[in-house]
């Protein structure tokens, strides 16, 4: 190969290796830009359903009394819900060293937890209401959001992205809600609730067989839940819209004759029922429609 030859080859190495530098560089830069602290995946959405299933268990109140709301937070660490460092951190903070703070019985603190936890709201709270937020403002995987914003959690569930341009309107309604929150929904107070009166005359509010309760409304709304075990966070309806109800449980082989409720301008009329549960074969079949 001649003197020539080889020349080039170099020339066309070197040429091949400045683009791929250039082309790396870039790279680089798009990445430590596109995610600022590093990729992640600090799921909001498992840490929404954590708190809802915490609020079950509790009397509809979310978690309270860490001392601060970020360690108010990580007492979610505490269930049985497979919440551990790497979620309750949040996007920003070490995964590793919240994990070892938990471990060792200790609850996070603004250190170690970049989420935005409200605390004190219980599931009587005006649906609207946020539950909780990212305090740098990042997307699902880390990744930094169009012209600001924050990834959001409110109380009707379900993760919701506020831009920058959004973001003060937010917050003004956020504090327009919490002002307007009435004692029942502080007390966790819920619209209506329900017993259980087996054939047996006993009165329960769980039971520990398979169960479908449906919630029908005149205006055309209807709920169903059904489970292996009724649990008492079933028989709580936190909120209610106005309207005439009807509710009826079907469980362990049994079923509850109707019972209607009222509601006006959010309060239950009764606020407490019972439902009488009688054998499938006591129950009368309903009236034919025509």
């Amino acid at each position: 190969m001649s003197v020539s030859h080889v020349g080039m080859r170099r020339n066309q190495l070197a040429a091949f290796l400045m683009i791929f530098g250039v082309l790396a560089g870039a790279a680089f830069a798009w990445y430590r830009y596109t995610f600022p602290y590093g990729r992640s995946h600090c799921c909001l959405k498992q840490l929404g359903l954590a708190l809802r299933n915490y609020a079950d268990l509790h009397d509809g109140h979310f978690p309270l009394g860490g001392g601060c709301p970020e360690a108010s937070l990580s007492l979610l660490y505490q269930g049985d819900d497979g919440i551990g460092g790497a979620v309750l951190c949040g996007k920003t903070k070490s995964a590793e060293e919240a994990q070892a703070i938990l471990e060792r019985g200790g609850l996070l603190g603004p250190d170690s937890c970049d989420w935005h936890y409200v605390e004190g709201l219980t599931l009587c709270d005006n649906p609207q209401l946020a539950l909780v937020w990212d305090k740098v403002g990042l997307g699902h995987n880390g990744q930094r959001l169009p012209n600001g914003g924050h990834t959001v959690w409110r109380l009707l569930g379900g993760e919701e992205v506020i831009s920058g341009s959004d973001w003060r309107e937010f917050l003004e309604e956020q504090e327009r809600l919490m002002a307007a929150r009435t004692a029942a929904a502080k007390k966790g107070l819920p619209a209506l609730t329900a017993k259980i009166r087996l054939p047996s005359g006993e009165v329960v509010d769980r039971y520990g067989a398979r169960f479908s309760l449906r919630t029908t409304c005149t205006t055309g709304g209807w709920a169903r839940s059904a489970g292996p075990a009724l649990e008492r966070s079933e028989l709580r309806w936190a909120r209610l819209d106005d309207g005439d109800y009807t509710i009826a449980l079907s469980l362990n082989g049994w079923k509850s004759r109707p019972v209607s409720v009222r509601v006006f301008k959010g309060k239950a009329d009764p606020d407490a029922v019972i439902l009488e549960m009688e054998e499938l074969s006591a129950v009368p079949p309903p009236n034919p429609t025509h």
